[in-house]
């Protein structure tokens, strides 16, 4: 069995990651179904900015 070591990340450093999540009726919703996956990005990356306002 392979033993992990996760004493390489300190407290600190796991919240400096960030995750956008993906809406779930972007994949999937029958109104986004011909959206481009490069405009569901776009949608998902501009939401996470503005919802920091």
């Amino acid at each position: 069995m392979t033993e992990y070591n996760f004493t390489d990340y300190a407290t600190d450093d796991v919240y400096k990651e960030t995750f956008t999540p993906f809406p779930n009726v972007l994949i999937y919703g029958k109104e986004y179904q011909n959206l481009s996956a490069e405009a569901k990005i776009a949608y998902m990356l501009l939401k996470g900015s503005v919802a920091k306002f």
